[in-house]
């Protein structure tokens, strides 16, 4: 004769319920487009007129540069994107200054342009292969040859300008 015992069944309908209930799902991460804008700064130091708005498929599609290099927040790695440079020329920026703004709302130093022909950075968008996200400074990071030159870029002013996580470039 075969038993039932409410609470063993109780348990079997919970097993069942649960059993069909949805996996529950981590809700996806909004991550920040691959993308930059380049806007002219007013004389105030606002941001201006949007000069040029590079998707992902541009950034892709221009010529790609490595840096193997270590930075204030990184040992020794290798990084690939396109040349601060490039990005410049696009833009019509031969001389001057700009600043880069961070989706974290960090605004980084004045960095010279004559700085970026000398030492040729680059807006890296993977590290050691890997695309980076967000959470290891994606989506593009500037990235100096720092380790090239340390009696330059070992000090604040370009520590500062290893800006990471960009979504603008600000010219002045």
């Amino acid at each position: 004769m075969l038993v039932h015992s409410p609470l063993r069944v109780g348990s079997l309908v919970i097993a069942v319920l649960v059993a069909s209930l949805p996996l529950a799902r981590p809700a996806a991460a909004k991550l920040p487009p691959l993308s930059l804008d380049v806007y002219q700064r007013t004389p105030s130091g606002e941001q201006g007129k949007l000069l040029h708005h590079f998707s992902a498929e541009e950034l892709g599609a221009m010529p790609q540069y490595t840096i193997i290099t270590s930075t204030p927040w990184t040992a020794r790695s290798t990084f690939v994107g396109v040349r601060v440079e490039d990005i410049l020329k696009k833009v019509g920026v031969a001389s001057g200054t700009f600043r880069l703004a961070a989706y974290d709302g960090f605004i980084s130093q004045t960095i010279y342009v004559s700085d970026v022909m000398k030492y040729h950075p680059i807006f890296a968008t993977s590290m050691n292969g890997e695309q980076l996200q967000i959470r290891n400074f994606g989506p593009i990071f500037t990235i100096f040859p720092r380790d090239l030159h340390p009696d330059v870029f070992n000090n604040y002013r370009f520590e500062a300008s290893f800006a990471r996580q960009i979504k603008a470039l600000e010219v002045d």
